[in-house]
């Protein structure tokens, strides 16, 4: 390999690495944004619709549960594609050329307390969104049973449970149980 071909492929590596960084720091902050924005607006969304007596906004607020997990669980697995990425590919190539530094995803796999708040943080968001979904179909119950009858509401509550137990089922088996890196999902 000549030397231009070796410094294009090393400004290519660094190029790409960097575009990583960027994107890491990025979805790290919509992450941050995405759990903000729906503990704050879960609640907030609930309030305003039971102070002014909106019983179609408390009908939805359900709904907009299921939107925020479904946001930060797409970008958490934006977040672990990245971390895959350069320790799948990116640290062999840096071994590969010689460099006796530990990258960053392996240095994270010798133990486990590394990643251990990531998944404890992550755990807490979807029991508090899970908390959040079960009381928002209680407040569902009640103004269905408001603007509709009492059979609507259990209707409702059904289509709701049905719905809340399909993404939660999808969650479970999207969400990486495993933060680990040396064994992809498939």
């Amino acid at each position: 390999m000549s030397d231009s071909e070796h410094t294009s492929i090393e400004s290519f590596c660094n190029l790409e690495f960097m575009t990583l960084r960027k994107e890491i720091e990025e979805t790290k902050s919509r992450i941050y944004k995405t759990l903000s924005f729906g503990v704050f607006l879960i609640p907030g969304a609930q309030y305003i619709a039971t102070m002014h007596n909106v019983q179609e906004l408390s009908m939805a607020v359900p709904l907009l549960v299921i939107v925020v997990v479904l946001i930060h669980l797409a970008e958490s697995a934006a977040l672990m594609r990245c971390g895959r990425y350069i320790r799948l590919v990116i640290e062999p190539y840096l071994a590969q050329s010689g460099c006796q530094l530990k990258g960053w995803e392996a240095w994270l796999e010798e133990s486990e307390d590394r990643r251990g708040v990531d998944r404890w943080m992550t755990i807490a968001s979807y029991v508090l969104f899970l908390t959040y979904y079960f009381l928002s179909i209680l407040f569902v119950y009640t103004a269905a049973r408001t603007i509709f009858s009492e059979i609507w509401a259990i209707f409702l509550i059904i289509v709701y449970a049905v719905i809340g137990v399909a993404v939660l089922v999808y969650v479970v088996q999207q969400w990486p149980w495993v933060t680990r890196t040396t064994h992809p999902r498939s």
